[in-house]
């Protein structure tokens, strides 16, 4: 049974007025200002607004966001679209991707002068000529994020989720009911979508909407299972008891991809365990807690702190337990500090001492280690950049201090945080530029502890090195709107150049360089930069 089958999404419950008219009744949540509009006939139709030549737009109902009438601009969404990449054979899964006119890139370009000005005032006016915008969106609603203006910080994404609700194909809401719609993270375009997703979800958690919250999860895990560039697998636990929906997760997580991806996650473990709890199912709970204990004790030592629970003295348990390595106090602190009012009720933290108790010996090596399947991932220390980018994006500084400084120090940009290397469109240039000055070092550290370098020789390491510095510094003589960013497209095309080689232009030349970064840990690139994100998740 493919993984599909356990990644159907639910467009209903992405309605988060919807959810808090049931919590807390109609009168608490009227139905939002304008959402019907007078149609043709004197017909109403429902989920659409009015452009500024007063014909209606956008007539069917959004996938993502129902509008707020007055209470937003009547414009439409000018040169934002999707397209269908490729269709699945014999019914599999279907690619899509969001695609910009020649009149949004333009805004796009004048969006990037906004921001290398480092002035709000014109950020805001680009947004009042261009109001579904969508970075500019993103980049309004960070600054509000930032004041702890959070409601309107929810809106601002709202809209730009709006936006790219009656932007969809026409049939990306049914395949992604079906589990079946695929969103590539490597497209600049398809990462808003991304960001936009991530963000909201952090913004649903903090008004306690956690059905709608899942129901997002859910769809960023579905649109990309393999990568999950956002890894989502280190929140669908919680989000998915909390929203009171034990039996989906558990048949999320016993699917066997699934398990085979994720068997190393502390939270997917003891949250298996909390699932069969909330279900009543009290044999299989301690089962399932007695083994997430056993592999990973130092979890329980976090917990047992945070919830004052003592465990009794001459026992494996009472002895101090460290994390073996950098991911795994980083994955340790995450879950405690999602899950912990989970587990703070009399009944569950019963079962937490009471399972403990039983528990008189550990295996020396009680945890499972990452999957070591071939990757095109940087690391640092075992951290790949995906677990970095949901750290850093989430603004936790308690939780940020644990991961390995390289990735600290890596500049980042809040409308398109640490973009994978093999970005197909333009990459950052100060991320190349610390990809520059981070692999160099890492090779003489390999060849001072005895390893032979890599995969390719010296000179042809110093060669792909010295190419991809040029190619960099480039980069860095454009127009003023594009000089922080390298042209990926551009760079593929060089690829095919006969002066260039197999592994000419900036893109190939880091994928030759991959193999090298891949496993072997880091020392501290130069440069700095912000976390780029100020989320509660």
């Amino acid at each position: 049974m493919p993984i599909d089958s356990v990644l159907t999404v639910e467009p209903k419950n992405f309605d988060a007025n919807a959810e808090m008219r049931i919590l807390f009744g109609r009168a608490a949540m009227p139905e939002p200002e304008g959402e019907i509009f007078p149609g043709r006939r004197g017909g109403r139709q429902r989920g659409s607004m009015r452009g500024r030549d007063g014909r209606v737009v956008g007539g069917r109902r959004n996938i993502f966001i129902q509008p707020k009438g007055t209470a937003w601009p009547n414009a439409t969404s000018v040169g934002l679209g999707m397209d269908v990449v490729s269709v699945g054979l014999d019914g599999g899964p279907t690619e899509f991707r969001f695609v910009h006119s020649t009149a949004y890139q333009d805004v796009q370009r004048q969006f990037k002068i906004c921001v290398e000005s480092m002035d709000p005032d014109r950020m805001i006016q680009l947004l009042r000529h261009n109001p579904y915008h969508i970075a500019s969106l993103l980049q309004v609603s960070e600054i509000s994020s930032q004041q702890r203006n959070h409601e309107s910080s929810g809106d601002f994404l709202e809209r730009a989720l709006f936006a790219f609700g009656r932007s969809v194909n026409s049939t990306f809401s049914a395949r992604l009911s079906e589990g079946k719609a695929r969103l590539s993270f490597l497209l600049p375009e398809n990462r808003e979508f991304w960001l936009a997703c991530w963000r909201y979800i952090s913004n649903l958690t903090m008004r306690g909407t956690w059905r709608a919250a899942e129901e997002f999860g859910r769809m960023l895990l579905a649109l990309d299972p393999e990568r999950d560039p956002y890894q989502i697998c280190l929140i669908i636990d919680m989000l998915a008891l909390n929203a009171r929906r034990p039996e989906r997760f558990l048949t999320l997580v016993e699917h066997p991809e699934f398990v085979k991806r994720h068997a190393h996650l502390p939270n997917i473990a003891f949250s298996t365990a909390l699932a069969y709890h909330q279900l009543h199912k009290d044999a299989l709970a301690r089962e399932y807690l007695a083994k997430a204990i056993t592999r990973f004790p130092w979890v329980l030592k976090r917990l047992s702190i945070e919830l004052s629970i003592r465990h009794q003295p001459n026992t494996p348990l009472a002895a101090e337990i460290l994390p073996p390595d950098a991911l795994h106090s980083i994955l340790a602190e995450l879950f405690v500090e999602r899950t912990k009012d989970l587990w703070k009720g009399a009944d569950t933290k019963r079962l937490l001492a009471d399972v403990a108790g039983s528990i008189y010996s550990l295996p020396k090596k009680s945890f499972r280690a990452p999957p070591t399947e071939p990757s095109n991932l940087v690391e640092f220390d075992g951290v790949s950049i995906d677990v970095a980018r949901h750290i850093l994006s989430t603004g936790n500084r308690g939780v940020i201090q644990y991961l390995p400084r390289e990735w600290i120090r890596v500049p980042t940009i809040s409308y398109d945080p640490l973009p994978p290397v093999d970005s197909i469109g333009t990459a950052p240039l100060s991320y190349l530029q610390n990809l520059v000055s981070s692999v160099a070092p890492i090779l003489e550290r390999a060849r001072a502890v005895g390893g032979d370098g890599g995969d390719i020789g010296e000179e042809e390491f110093r060669r792909l090195m010295e190419q991809l510095a040029r190619e960099v510094e480039g980069a860095s003589g454009g127009n003023t709107a594009d000089e922080n960013t390298v042209d990926g497209d551009a760079a593929i095309r060089d690829s095919n150049d006969e002066n260039a080689g197999e592994e000419g232009g900036t893109s190939g030349i880091i994928q030759s360089l991959l193999g090298l970064v891949r496993g072997r840990g880091g020392t501290r690139p130069e440069g700095g930069g912000d976390s780029g994100g100020t989320g509660e998740i």
